[in-house]
């Protein structure tokens, strides 16, 4: 799949011009089904377009949205358009590989098309942004007043552990990013969900739950446990069903909110976190392996 630069700009003037938000959606989807040496196709198209409409799009004063912004929408569509005729996209959960809020304003551009009646019309309290914690941009994202649900990676109660665990904590700090999280729930009113992936030996003992939820004591907040998932050449490991049991149990004592994550996939490398890493083992012994018979 190719998005040229040249493409989406002179296609985003064309639909700007018309106006027309859905017109902006499948304009985006007829780009997309183009793959290969046809994105020429898609150049050539779009440049006639431009010259069609110069006139009335010359004095237009639109603010185009962005290759990256139409890169994440594309990922949307692409979605929507597996579904069956009868289904549709009704939740969005943005995190991953790379920090939402390290691309906040691209990411806003692509949630305001995708949350539009005339876009894929998925509501803001439908749509969740999970973030390692960047305190900054939480409260930027407070103060927009929308009502994004937000998430924070919190992974350990105290920061010595959590700078183990998430190396950039050394550079906010656990006060700080939980002072912006109560900003945004002062600003938003939107409960905060911290996600905290359960390490067994090394997150997971009882007076670590303690910590956590004295962390946590008389905040708006609520947990999401998610018992890691082995993965092959990592030195972490899954929890015991008892250690996790009693984590859940102390939270739950001292008035937490407490969710344990379904774990689905498993059986074929595919739970959260595993696929990934089961791809760059792949990729790597197929390059041993043609670097052996190179030799």
């Amino acid at each position: 799949m190719f998005f040229g630069d040249e493409a989406l700009e002179r296609g985003h003037d064309r639909l700007e011009a018309r106006g027309d938000l859905r017109a902006r959606i499948e304009d985006r989807l007829a780009d997309v089904a183009f793959v290969g040496d046809d994105r020429l196709a898609v150049l050539k198209r779009d440049r006639l377009a431009e010259q069609r409409l110069q006139h009335g799009a010359a004095s237009l004063r639109v603010r185009p949205v962005a290759r990256h912004a139409c890169e994440i929408l594309e990922q949307l569509l692409r979605l929507r358009n597996l579904l069956p005729a009868n289904e549709r996209l009704t939740h969005i959960v943005v995190m991953g590989m790379g920090e939402p809020l390290a691309n906040l304003e691209n990411l806003l551009d692509a949630l305001q098309v995708a949350g539009d009646k005339e876009g894929l019309g998925i509501g803001a309290r439908h749509i969740t942004i999970s973030t390692v914690g960047l305190p900054a941009k939480i409260r930027r994202l407070a103060d927009l007043s929308k009502q994004y649900h937000l998430a924070v990676s919190l992974h350990a109660p105290d920061d010595a552990l959590r700078t183990r665990i998430v190396p950039t904590n050394d550079k906010t700090g656990l006060e700080e990013i939980l002072a912006a999280a109560t900003y945004f729930f002062e600003k938003t009113g939107r409960q905060v969900t911290f996600e905290y992936v359960l390490l067994g030996g090394l997150n997971d003992s009882v007076e670590q739950a303690r910590a956590l939820a004295r962390l946590l004591h008389g905040r708006q907040a609520h947990i999401n446990l998610i018992p890691f998932n082995d993965v092959q050449g990592l030195p972490y490991r899954r929890p015991a069903q008892d250690a996790l049991s009693s984590f859940v149990d102390v939270l739950r004592r001292r008035g937490i909110g407490v969710k344990v994550r379904k774990r689905k996939g498993s059986e074929i490398d595919a739970a959260c976190g595993q696929l990934r890493r089961s791809a760059q083992s792949q990729e790597t012994v197929s390059l041993g392996m043609r670097q052996g018979n190179e030799e």
